[in-house]
């Protein structure tokens, strides 16, 4: 926007910043809570961007988004000053609100009606729009572009394929603990589903490992995972054994399975080439982890599509969806950098 040049602010210091404009109501539909409404959606726009704090310009006698989001001025900047209808002077003031703050504050002020039609739609839709926007922006991770260009390394795919196994063995007794923490018979049964699909590819990732010549005894008895992982592998185990906390779990394969369930169709022929290009006969026999787990993620019934789909029932309020989607951001910003830390190195395999 003209936002920076007009105040004298670097576009640098505005970039985790969300730009709104004036918010308008009709006269004909004034006094019916609208606002709230509008101003939340609004900044819900900004929270799926992943903007942090919202800023705009406003006047003392239009100053409703900064009442209604305890916006407060933005230090160090002078107000404009405008001559408007009738040469009517005004100033305007730059304001700053923290969205997720503000999103709370309309939340508990939106009427009963606006605030069914953001418990039964928007919330759910915010999640999934937000998880395939990033899941998006995934794929341009350094690692996906070495498959896409066929320059991967078989250290990298190695190390790869290593720190998955040291999450993928805890799965089927994560989800068989989870299953037994919920109380709600459809949730519960959800989960056992999930489980039911995840039986041994541990194992999987064994015989890729085994094919490539990797230390099979040292990656699956005494390796740690690299730190990023270890974050990864934090927040699932932490959601199940601290906290017992089955709907916010769902948070963890609504992202994660997004990854592999939105590949590319090339993806595997691409990766196929990587490992031929090592100097292996049979590349199928590198890959049969992700071969199996792009189905069963993928698809209408994959893991990914019931997940998103029970996730609907259960979120209903706003702070209950911003705990869900900072898990969310959490675990595919762990995993992005995860796969970024693989192709940093030297590797020379």
């Amino acid at each position: 926007s003209s936002f920076p040049a007009r105040m004298g602010v670097a576009t640098e210091q505005l970039k985790s910043h969300y730009y709104v404009t004036r918010v308008i109501v009709a006269p004909e539909f004034r006094q019916q809570g609208l606002a709230t409404l509008l101003v939340y959606s609004l900044f819900r726009e900004g929270r799926i961007l992943g903007r942090k704090t919202a800023v705009g310009l406003f006047s003392q006698t239009d100053a409703i988004p900064a009442v209604l989001t305890g916006a407060l001025p933005f230090q160090g900047l002078a107000p404009l000053t405008f001559t408007g209808h009738q040469n009517h002077t005004f100033e305007l003031r730059a304001m700053l609100a923290d969205i997720n703050y503000g999103m709370y504050r309309c939340w508990n002020r939106l009427r009963e009606e606006p605030r069914l039609l953001v418990s039964d739609s928007l919330l759910a839709d915010e999640v999934l729009r937000t998880v395939l926007r990033e899941t998006e922006r995934f794929y341009e991770n350094p690692w996906f572009k070495r498959v896409a260009a066929h320059t991967l390394t078989r250290g990298q795919y190695v190390e790869f394929l290593a720190n998955n196994y040291q999450f993928v063995r805890w799965t089927t007794r994560i989800l068989a603990r989870v299953a037994s923490l919920a109380e709600d018979a459809d949730l519960r049964n959800h989960y056992l589903q999930h489980l039911a699909g995840e039986v041994d590819h541990e194992e999987i990732i064994e015989r890729d490992l085994k094919y490539l010549g990797a230390d099979v005894e040292y990656i699956c008895r005494h390796m740690s995972p690299c730190v990023d992982i270890g974050h990864f592998m934090g927040i699932q185990e932490g959601l199940v054994g601290l906290r017992g906390d089955p709907v916010n779990l769902l948070a963890v394969p609504i992202a994660i399975e997004s990854l592999t369930a939105h590949l590319s169709g090339s993806f595997l022929q691409d990766l196929e080439a990587c490992v031929r290009r090592w100097g292996y006969s049979d590349p199928s026999q590198a890959v049969q982890y992700l071969r199996s787990h792009i189905p069963i993620d993928g698809g209408d019934d994959g893991h990914w599509a019931r997940t998103a789909k029970i996730m609907q029932r259960y979120i209903k309020s706003e702070p209950e969806a911003q705990r869900f989607l900072g898990i969310v951001r959490m675990v595919i910003v762990a995993i992005d950098r995860a796969l970024q830390s693989y192709v940093e190195a030297s590797d020379f395999m």
